[in-house]
Parts: structure tokens; C-alpha cells; sequence
């Protein structure tokens, strides 16, 4: 777990570099930049493009975890064309992607016309979008097969962040239109897929022929393929649907205005999970193996020490945003606008702290024989996700939608808990998890004793350093958590060495 923990900290510093331009990005430059509606069309197009590249994908990304191990064998080096279907798969679901995009433009129109007409004429940069978005995956997990997952992770953060902000300022700076803009924020998604099909590439050599001598031999290993396959790109629509339905929703039933609201305060609660998305990069060809060989005790081990890790980490985060949920407005150029996400934030931000008490579960339930739960949990939770929303839309905004995305998280996290209990044996659950929750109350308790001080700066970092610096300061003393302290360790270590080095 030791190494495990290191390699969390190393894929995590491109992610919080991220953070920091995601932060000035979304909440600096675009609330100073555009107008909600404007915010509401650029994250239309993003957020969708996840929902689109979920199917285009094909579920490849899991299925390249899942399988390399069958192919990695190749006395020739050529991984029995294994690169070949990587690219394959995907390229045939975007190609029908594309058909979809084309022939249900009127219907798009029709659904989106009445409150969210301005998103309708960049629909079809959806296309350009997605092409970049799916294979830039696949070449991240090229990566991260071969043990690699910094270089990606600061293509996609940093690099790909800066770029955006240079497409935003073109507009502030009145260099382009916001048509223009638009359209450069496009390209800078082909920045990124470029260079890290040039660092793929010479990570290991990538083989393009298909062998289909192995292929032929290996019948049952393809009929495997193709019936996961089927099953996780449902899935993954299923649960990309469940992701952006509330915004698609929002835009449809009040209009961009409030997608820009809702997006700004969404960013901000999903912070929280950037410590989970280095893990599942990491493990998921560890856990993959141990599914494979039934390697049910490590798993479970795993599974505990990950779990404890990242609710500590996510309490933190939770703790980090609560105290400072006002300031952030206040510091925010034109907030007063788009306060009213403030409760979106407090939902979601809870919800996604009790996903990371189970969220590794999904990577053990979908590499373990019993993948096919996630395939109907997927499906059962889009559903209900949409009905909920339906329901609570009308009747509460924004914060209904959170609500009805918080409820859907809870559902899913409590399925997957009980299939890995009922059918493998183990759980998540630790005392420390319980003591770092008490911990989390007393201190955010503890918070509203202090007074609001006039300078918004001022208030933020004494009331960060006074809040987070004691919850740390008591969870390294109490050492209720090995792996936090040791990672606390690092950290001082590396600071009074000034050697990152090896970080």
C-alpha cells in the first residue's frame, strides 16, 4: 500500500495543478468572461461530449484493463494486435456516433428550441469534440498499462486548461468573437490528443496490424470480449446519462442561464473526487489480476486501505470547501450571480464524499465475475436518475437536480457495497472512516465560533489554516490512518529536503 500511496501523491500533483487553472478557469476568467448563458453553452458542449464519447468508446477503456493480460504474451513483442482493436472498437463507435449526431438533429432541436435555442448552433462541434475526447482515453490507458499515468494526467489537466484559458481570453480581449472562441476551444482538444499519441508511441512501439491467427485460435476469449463489451458501453451510457442529466435537463427545462449556475457550483463539489480518479488509474490493472486469480483477500485488504484513503482525503476536501462556501462567492468576479449554486454545492459535496467510501468497489465489481451488476445497476439508476429529476426540476431548480444526482450516488454506492459483501466477502468499512467522520463534524462545529473577518483573503486563509490545519494536526497525532501519516511524512520530508525528485 506504501507504494500505492506514493503513486496516488505523483498522478495526484498533475491533477491539483489542474485544479489550481480548472479554478481559475471556471471560476475566475469564465464568471468575469461570459454571461451564464455563454457558461451554459461551452459546458453543453463538454458535458456532452462525456456523454457521446461514452458511447464511442465502447467501453474500451475497461475492456483494455480487462484483456491486455490475454495478449501481453506475444513471443513477436506485437501484443497480438492488441493496439489494433484499441483503436478499432472506438473508432467504430464514433463513426456511429456520428450517424446519431446527423439524423437526430431535428430532434435535438425540437427538445432544446424553447429554452436553450443559442446551443443549437454549435451542436455539430460535438463531432470534433468527441473524436478527441475518446482517443485521447485510449492512448491514457495505453499509458497507463505501461505504468505511466503522470504525462497523461498533465496533458489533460494542465496543458489542455492552459489552452482553454487562452481560448477564453481571445474573447475577453475582443481578439475573436465568442463564435470564434468557441471554435478555438475546439481545437485545443487536439493539442493534448496529439502529443500523447507521440509520448504513447515511444513508451512502446504501437503495432497496427491485427493478428487474426490469434483471434481464430482464441474464439471463447473473443465471445468474452464482445458480451463485456456489450455490457459495459450500456453501462458506460447509462452512467454517463445518470452524470449529465441533470444538465441536460436544467438546460432544456429553465433554460443556459441556470446550466451556467449549475456548472459553476458542480466544479466546485467535484474537487472532492480528484484524488479517486489517480487510484482508479493506478489499481485498475492490480485489481484486474487479483479478479482474474480470485485473489479475493488482497482484494478485500486493498479495498479497505483504499476506501479509508480516499474518504480521508475527501473529508478534507468536504471540510476545505464547507468553511469557505461564502468566500468563494465573494472572491468569485461577479458571484452575486451565481450564488443561488450555493445549496448545489453543499449536496453534491456530501454525496461525493460517501461515493469515496465504496467508489473503489466499482472497479472490483466490473473486473470480477459479477461485472454484469454494474451493467444493471447502471441502467436502473439512469432511470430512476431521470424520473427523480423530472420530479424534483420543477419543484426545486437547481438544488433538486443535486438532489436527485445525490439520492442516484447513494443508491449506487449501496449496490455495489452489498454485491461485493453478498458475493465476495469483504467490505469497505473502518473505525478510522467513523473517527475521521466525528473528526470532520467537530471541526466544521468548531468553525461557525469564528467570526467573519472584513477581508474576504484574510477570513479564507486564517480560517482554512486555523480549520484544515487542525484536522490534519489531529489526524497525524491520533495516527489513525498508516498510509495518511506516512504520506504526511513524505510531504515534510520532501519539503525540508527541497528534492522532489523522487516524489
Amino acid at each position: 500500500m506504501g507504494l500505492v500511496a506514493r503513486q496516488t501523491i505523483k498522478g495526484s500533483i498533475a491533477n491539483y495543478l489542474g485544479v489550481v487553472f480548472g479554478v481559475i478557469n471556471i471560476l475566475f476568467l469564465m464568471p468575469l468572461i461570459f454571461s451564464e448563458t455563454q457558461i451554459g453553452i461551452i459546458k453543453m458542449l463538454t458535458e456532452n461530449t462525456d456523454l457521446l464519447a461514452g458511447f464511442s468508446a465502447l467501453g474500451i477503456s475497461s475492456s483494455m484493463y480487462r484483456y491486455f493480460h490475454h495478449f501481453k504474451d506475444d513471443p513477436n513483442g506485437k501484443l497480438h494486435g492488441f493496439d489494433f482493436w484499441s483503436a478499432m472498437v472506438p473508432f467504430t463507435g464514433f463513426i456511429t456516433v456520428c450517424i446519431l449526431l446527423i439524423t437526430t438533429k431535428g430532434w435535438v432541436i425540437a427538445y432544446f428550441s424553447a429554452k436553450a435555442a443559442e446551443f443549437l448552433e454549435y451542436y455539430l462541434l460535438l463531432i470534433p469534440l468527441v473524436f478527441s475526447h475518446v482517443f485521447f482515453t485510449v492512448f491514457e490507458v495505453t499509458s497507463a498499462i505501461e505504468g505511466r499515468i503522470v504525462v497523461p494526467k498533465f496533458l489533460k489537466e494542465v496543458i489542455l486548461r492552459v489552452l482553454n484559458a487562452f481560448a477564453f481570453l481571445s474573447f475577453y480581449f475582443g481578439w475573436l468573437s465568442f463564435n470564434q472562441s468557441v471554435s478555438l476551444l475546439v481545437l485545443s482538444y487536439f493539442v493534448p490528443l496529439i502529443l500523447i499519441f507521440i509520448y504513447s508511441s515511444r513508451l512502446r512501439k504501437l503495432h497496427l496490424k491485427p493478428d487474426f491467427g490469434f483471434i481464430k485460435n482464441n474464439k471463447a476469449l473473443v465471445r468474452d470480449f464482445f458480451y463485456y463489451t456489450s455490457l459495459v458501453t450500456i453501462g458506460s451510457i447509462s452512467g454517463f446519462l445518470l452524470a449529465k442529466i441533470d444538465m441536460i435537463m436544467i438546460s432544456a427545462k429553465m433554460g443556459l442561464n441556470y446550466t451556467g449556475v449549475y456548472v459553476i457550483a458542480l466544479y466546485i463539489a467535484t474537487v472532492i473526487e480528484i484524488p479517486r480518479r489517480s487510484l482508479v488509474q493506478i489499481l485498475s490493472s492490480r485489481i484486474s489480476e487479483q479478479m482474474k486469480d480470485e485473489q479475493y483477500k488482497e482484494a478485500g485488504d486493498l479495498y479497505k486501505k483504499t476506501s479509508t484513503l480516499l474518504f480521508i482525503a475527501a473529508v478534507f476536501l468536504l471540510l476545505c470547501i464547507l468553511i469557505n462556501i461564502d468566500n468563494l462567492y465573494q472572491i468569485m468576479p461577479n458571484g452575486d450571480k451565481f450564488i443561488t449554486g450555493k445549496m448545489v454545492i453543499m449536496v453534491l459535496a456530501f454525496s461525493k464524499a460517501i461515493e469515496l467510501l465504496t467508489s473503489m468497489g466499482q472497479i472490483i465489481v466490473l473486473y470480477s465475475r459479477y461485472y454484469f451488476v454494474m451493467f444493471l445497476m447502471t441502467i436502473g439508476t439512469a432511470v430512476i436518475g431521470i424520473f427523480l429529476n423530472l420530479w424534483l426540476i420543477p419543484l426545486y431548480g437547481i438544488t433538486g437536480a443535486a438532489v436527485a444526482t445525490a439520492i442516484t450516488i447513494i443508491i449506487q454506492q449501496l449496490v455495489i457495497g452489498l454485491t461485493i459483501y453478498l458475493k465476495l466477502g469483504f467490505h469497505s468499512f473502518t473505525l478510522t472512516q467513523f473517527k475521521t467522520a466525528l473528526l470532520f463534524a467537530a471541526i466544521f462545529g468548531l468553525n461557525f465560533l469564528l467570526p467573519n473577518l472584513p477581508n474576504v483573503w484574510v477570513d479564507a486563509t486564517v480560517r482554512t489554516m486555523l480549520m484544515a490545519g487542525a484536522f490534519v494536526f489531529v489526524l497525524y497525532k491520533t495516527k489513525w490512518s498508516e498510509d495518511t501519516n506516512n504520506i504526511i511524512d513524505n510531504l515534510i520530508k520532501r519539503i525540508k529536503d527541497r528534492n522532489f525528485k523522487h516524489y
